[in-house]
């Protein structure tokens, strides 16, 4: 495994899930790698944290993509993680004949891991304060700002997420979602699209929003971005109207609510947004739920003795 961005290989030797909860208290807060109380820890705890063990746990700890956190316990890119973490890739590595989320996956050796699908671990490898250069640049921009313009862009994903409920998790559902490469290239192309839209009308300068890309004032800028093989980490898109995390049907068993928006097995309690639909529909669902937001009104007026009473 690399030990900058990791290979999506997950469970079996490459992940150790823990599951047992430990008490534990930071008494010092949370702090930078670049900046810890060292004086502090010394004094109270008589613990040198030098600078080369603080590089050597930053680089052991890594980022998961999906959400989470975990860190390195082996020089071939074993990683320990929670379990909760693990739960996206756990779901979509399962069977009916086998359910990693619920019985575990144990690998003898490397050749029998399991690939994990959309996931990517990344490490932080230096940290630099930019705190001027980023005021400087927001300054120049807040003068400029008539003259600034903005667009968006929507994308139907084909990317998955899940709603689990995870023990110990307070009683919160876990919320994943995992961009996919296909999703990200399209929506870096849309990106490209519209710079090149804002060229063409005379803007001198585009930022497209990904991480690490420079302004784009030309087409050599516009043949650069499409070219540069933009993955999921560059991105930092945003949901509206996430669809069919309350999905509905008649089977309480697949489904969470009936037809017309009432959650099963509760007499009084209706969903009437885009979580209802068994799956994204593809455009913008403004119209369509306010459709469905009217149809389950007129059903529970229609049965008012029923649901009113």
């Amino acid at each position: 495994m690399n030990p900058r961005t990791g290979p999506p290989w997950l469970l079996a030797a490459g992940i150790i899930l823990l599951m047992s909860p430990i008490a534990a208290t930071a008494d010092e807060g949370m702090w930078l790698f670049n900046n810890p109380p060292r004086k502090l820890l010394k004094e109270k705890y008589g613990f040198d944290a030098t600078p080369q063990w603080l590089e050597h746990v930053q680089k052991s700890s890594v980022r998961f993509n999906s959400g989470g956190s975990g860190s390195f316990v082996s020089a071939n890119g074993l990683v320990m993680t929670n379990h909760h973490v693990g739960a996206d890739c756990l779901q979509k590595l399962s069977t009916p004949q086998k359910n990693y989320y619920q019985d575990g996956f144990f690998a003898r050796s490397l050749a029998e891991e399991a690939r994990c699908p959309d996931l990517e671990l990344n490490v932080l490898m230096s940290i630099e304060d930019v705190t001027d250069r980023v005021g400087a640049a927001v300054k120049e921009s807040l003068a400029r700002s008539k003259h600034l313009a903005s667009v968006g862009l929507f994308v139907s994903d084909t990317s998955r997420g899940r709603v689990l409920s995870v023990p110990g998790a307070r009683g919160y559902p876990l919320v994943t979602y995992s961009l996919n490469r296909y999703d990200a290239a399209r929506l870096v192309r849309g990106i490209a699209i519209a710079a090149e839209v804002f060229l063409e009308a005379g803007a001198e300068a585009v930022y497209p929003g990904l991480r690490g890309a420079d302004p784009i004032a030309s087409g050599r800028g516009l043949e650069q971005l499409r070219q540069g093989g933009w993955g999921p980490a560059a991105l930092s898109p945003t949901g509206f109207h996430p669809m069919g995390t309350c999905r509905m049907g008649r089977d309480s068993a697949s489904t969470v609510v009936d037809p017309y928006g009432r959650l099963h097995g509760m007499r009084n309690l209706f969903v009437a947004d885009a979580s209802v639909f068994p799956s994204c529909v593809g455009v913008n669902p403004q119209m369509t739920i306010m459709a469905l937001a009217t149809r389950t009104t007129r059903h529970i007026l229609e049965r008012a003795e029923r649901y009113l009473a």
